[in-house]
This record gives C-alpha cells, sequence and structure tokens, in this order.
C-alpha cells in the first residue's frame, strides 16, 4: 500500500463544508499482521486546522462485510461498513462528535494513474444523500 496525498477537487457551491477546502493531506497505509484488516494514518490540513486520523478497515467473515472504525486528534469517532463492487467501495458510516451521530456515505472509485477519487455525501433525511465534496488521493511520487 503506498502513500498518498489528498486534495479537495470540487467543493460543492453553497455548501457549509467549503469553508474547509482547500484540503491538502497525507495517507500511508498498511496491512495488518496476518492480513485481515488494514490500518490507515491520515493527516489533513483545511481552514479549520489539522487533523490526525487513524482507521482500522476490516473483513468481518462472520458477517461477510468490511467494517471501517476510526477516531481523529479532536475525538471525533466514525464506524461504518464497507461494501466493493467492480472496483468501486461504498462505504456507509457514521461520524460521532460532540454527541451528535451524522451518516455519511464515501464512495471510492479509481482513477487514472493509481489514484482514487472520493465522494463525501450526507443523509438527507428523506432516505436520499447529498454530496458535500469530492477528494482527489494521487499516489506521492
Amino acid at each position: 500500500m503506498s502513500p498518498a496525498r489528498s486534495a479537495c477537487d470540487d467543493p460543492v457551491p453553497g455548501n457549509p463544508a467549503n469553508a474547509f477546502t482547500p484540503l491538502d493531506g497525507f495517507e500511508t497505509c498498511e496491512w495488518h499482521d496476518g492480513g485481515q484488516a488494514v490500518v490507515c494514518r491520515e493527516t489533513t490540513k483545511e481552514a479549520a486546522g489539522v487533523s490526525h486520523n487513524i482507521y482500522i478497515l476490516d473483513w468481518d467473515s462472520a458477517a461477510s462485510r468490511y467494517n471501517v472504525h476510526g477516531v481523529d486528534n479532536h475525538g471525533a469517532v466514525i464506524a461504518g461498513t464497507g461494501e466493493r463492487h467492480d472496483g468501486r467501495w461504498t462505504w456507509l458510516s457514521n461520524f460521532n462528535v460532540q454527541g451528535a451521530s451524522v451518516p455519511l456515505r464515501f464512495i471510492f472509485v479509481p482513477a487514472a494513474d493509481g489514484a482514487r477519487d472520493m465522494t463525501i455525501e450526507t443523509a438527507d433525511g428523506k432516505g436520499g444523500w447529498v454530496k458535500m465534496s469530492e477528494v482527489h488521493y494521487a499516489p506521492l511520487e
């Protein structure tokens, strides 16, 4: 697993999350011993400051699903489940911070030259999803 640099390429007009763009960051991931989990560390810098995050992605063979668990240095916690179809990852998760829980969907798709694109969406309260932002992860050279 290679380190990657991230950047927010396409903030959604009128979205309050725009105050946090542009985003710059660095992510590294490695397989945990035995190959049943991946540990990712990410540092991002945006208008609101710097965040340091750690995520564990694992496969639950009993439930036949992927899981993600993460925390950042501000106390925000994320937990969810994921599926992979035709190279596209979709993660349904809850972002918990300061007593509030926000449903989020992360969609990762392959991009050119080993990069990947991520779309972050939040639940609209009507059973649908609203795009918050898009992030491009490019491999470090």
